[in-house]
């Protein structure tokens, strides 16, 4: 399976969880129900669907979920993309190293390592992590902030 595939998948099995209808996904999405059901499965004689940045983050929103929840295979599903099958899965070292036994056998489980890999790069560090922290805590004071002047001024037109 390749990230599309990953991404219809678990856009239909999040849609079922909630007890959405196609027709009620297509709604929340300001899309026809065409697009919504060529979000789950390709159409007849057709390959999945490539997903834009922009509709993947639109889904991430719609169905409340993060961007890992949506274009990662579900936890403990066995799936290695075509080509990969000779590939060693990727544990980063601080894992193998000072890993505790759960979190060394959530990363072998499946190969959830090597679309991490893929999605991050061979030079993704833990430190990084820092980063990642840093940069969403600084877009949540600058949207609050923004909220903030929103109902400042319309208090002030008023």
């Amino acid at each position: 399976m390749n990230v599309d595939e990953f991404v219809a998948a678990n856009v239909k099995r999040i849609r079922e969880d909630r007890e959405w209808s196609t027709a009620e996904l297509a709604d929340r999405l300001s899309i026809g129900r065409h697009v919504a059901r060529d979000y789950e499965r390709p159409r007849k004689g057709a390959e999945q669907r490539q997903f834009l940045w922009s509709e993947i983050v639109s889904l991430c929103a719609v169905l409340d979920v993060t961007i890992f929840e949506l274009v990662l295979p579900r936890e403990g599903h066995r799936s290695v993309p075509e080509g990969w099958e000779d590939l060693r899965l990727v544990i980063p070292r601080v894992v193998e190293a000072e890993g505790t036994d759960e979190m060394k056998a959530h990363w072998r489980r499946d190969d959830r390592g090597r679309l991490m890999e893929v999605l991050f790069g061979a030079v993704f560090k833990p430190e990084h992590i820092d980063t990642f922290i840093a940069k969403k805590e600084a877009r949540v004071e600058r949207l609050m902030n923004e909220l903030k002047s929103l109902f400042l001024s319309e208090g002030e037109e008023e």
